[in-house]
C-alpha cells in the first residue's frame, strides 16, 4: 500500500465521539489467552477521559489485545476471563495457573506466545511537558493496565503506551500537577481498557463477553 501522508490522514479525521468494541485496530484483538487454546474472549478498542478544574485533561484510547484477563479495579470482579465448560463461566488465571500441572501449560502456550499480543494505549493530555515529564507519565499511566490486566507486561505481549501533549496548560515547577495529571490519565487508560472488553461484539467465532455471559 502506498504511504499515507500527514495531511491526509488529517482530512479522515472526525470530531464526535470515538467509536468502541470491535472497530478499527479493536477488530482483531483478543483477551483472557491463559485457558485451553480456543477459550478467549473478543478484545476491542476503549477510550475515555478525565478533567480537572484546575484546567487539566487527560484522554486515552486502548487497543486491548492482551494474554491477560480483565479485571474490575473497583470491586476486583473478573469481566473477562477463559471460558470454562458452561456458558457463562470464566476462570481467573491467578487461580487457575498455579495449581495447572506443567505439561498442560505448555499446550496452552500457543495463545501466549511471543508477538501474537499487544495491548497498545495512547494518552493526550492539554498539559505542557518536557520529554522526562512525557516519559514520566507514559510510566504512571501504565497502571491503568497493571489495574485492569491480570496477569500483565507478559514475555506473550507487546503492551506499551505512548503520551501526546497539546501543552496548553503549563505544569512546571507544580510538581503535585505533575502527579494529578498521572492520576487521571491512569483513570483513563483503565476505563479505557474497561470500555473497550464490554463494547466488543463477537467476531469471527469468538463471542465477545456480553454474548458469553448471556449464553
Amino acid at each position: 500500500f502506498p504511504p499515507m501522508s500527514a495531511s491526509s490522514s488529517a482530512t479522515r479525521a472526525s470530531a464526535g465521539a470515538v467509536a468502541q468494541g470491535s472497530v478499527g485496530a479493536g477488530t482483531g484483538c483478543t483477551v483472557a489467552k491463559t485457558g485451553a487454546p480456543g477459550t478467549q474472549l473478543k478484545g476491542g478498542l476503549g477510550t475515555a477521559a478525565m478533567r480537572h478544574d484546575s484546567g487539566l485533561a487527560a484522554g486515552a484510547i486502548v487497543a486491548l489485545n492482551a494474554v491477560g484477563d480483565i479485571i474490575d479495579p473497583s470491586d476486583g470482579s473478573l469481566v473477562a476471563g477463559a471460558r470454562g465448560d458452561r456458558p457463562g463461566e470464566m476462570l481467573r488465571a491467578a487461580h487457575a495457573l498455579p495449581a495447572t500441572p506443567a505439561a498442560e501449560l505448555l499446550a496452552q502456550s500457543a495463545g501466549a506466545a511471543a508477538g501474537a499480543n499487544t495491548t497498545l494505549a495512547v494518552v493526550a493530555t492539554n498539559a505542557k511537558l518536557g520529554k522526562a515529564q512525557a516519559k514520566r507519565l507514559a510510566i504512571m499511566s501504565s497502571a491503568g493496565l497493571a489495574r485492569t490486566i491480570s496477569p500483565v507486561f507478559t514475555a506473550g505481549d507487546g503492551d506499551g503506551v505512548f503520551t501526546l501533549a497539546t501543552g496548553e496548560v503549563p505544569i512546571s515547577g507544580a510538581p503535585e500537577l505533575m502527579t494529578l495529571l498521572g492520576i487521571m490519565a491512569a483513570g483513563a487508560v483503565e476505563q479505557a481498557v474497561l470500555n473497550a472488553v464490554r463494547s466488543a461484539e463477537s467476531l469471527a467465532g469468538v463471542p465477545s463477553v456480553r454474548e458469553w455471559m448471556s449464553a
